[in-house]
């Protein structure tokens, strides 16, 4: 069985229309196809026109505004399907996909590939690393933010530009190499990776919706907001509900429900 720490990897990001990965769209994405042995980097860009507009939040995260996308985006359905085609070639030519919080891209990759009738990415789904689930599970009581940015901070690892598709990309590569060689996990295999991630990520995840829930019982008077006690505990209470455990790739409601 092939050791995690020995595969070629793929690093992957997508910046996109929102925070939302069952209906957000995709406005850039980066794969690159490293071999750390011979530190050669296959690198591959796209910028895609998502058809509707990109709200003015989204366009302060990662820069590009609705009509950057429409004039020098490419068609948007082609261009999911290349993405989705190169993700799948990786996987198949042996390659670990690295992704931050890899949950959120994957999914979207999936909701969109579905939603255009190109496939189905959970099908495929081969070995993933997430350093954002390995953080939190590795070094699991530190105060602070998880953002990428943060995390690269703490463990003296370069990200320039972050949130451009490749900057954040090649940064989530390189926290995956120095966590795996760092708590000595690159002789695992990949049965034992995707396990270990997979029950990690549940775990948080149901760590947090019962902090949410926690801070609903704690809450005794209205915000600053103006919110009354119940519209505050009624939000946490829907946030928490809405929290699900599935790691690669979240599943939609309709997928859950046939399950």
């Amino acid at each position: 069985m092939t050791a995690i720490g020995d595969m070629p990897i793929a690093a992957f990001d997508l910046e996109t229309t929102g925070p939302n990965p069952l209906s957000d769209r995709i406005v850039t994405a980066h794969l690159s196809l490293i071999n750390p042995k011979t530190k050669q980097i296959q690198p591959r860009d796209w910028l895609l026109n998502p058809g509707i507009d990109i709200p003015a939040g989204a366009t302060a995260v990662h820069g590009i505004t609705t009509e950057h996308a429409a004039e020098h985006g490419a068609e948007y359905a082609p261009g999911v399907e290349e993405i989705f085609t190169a993700l799948l070639t990786a996987w198949k030519a042996g390659h670990v996909v690295v992704a931050f919080n890899g949950a959120f891209d994957l999914t979207l990759m999936n909701a969109e590939a579905e939603r255009l009738g190109i496939g189905s990415l959970s099908s495929w789904c081969g070995p993933v690393v997430d350093p954002f689930v390995l953080d939190k599970a590795f070094d699991q009581w530190r105060k602070g933010s998880r953002k990428l940015g943060d995390v690269c901070a703490h463990y003296g690892v370069k990200l320039d530009n972050a949130h451009e598709a490749k900057a954040d990309a090649m940064a989530a590569a390189r926290l995956a190499w120095k966590m795996l060689r760092g708590f000595d996990f690159t002789t695992a295999t990949v049965e034992q990776i995707m396990d270990c991630q997979t029950r990690w990520y549940a775990e948080q995840q149901q760590s947090f919706a019962r902090y949410l829930r926690k801070l609903a019982r704690k809450i005794t008077e209205p915000d600053e907001d103006g919110r009354s006690v119940d519209e505050q505990k009624t939000d946490l209470l829907a946030r928490a509900d809405s929290i699900t455990v599935d790691w690669p790739i979240r599943l939609s409601l309709g997928q859950r429900s046939a399950a």
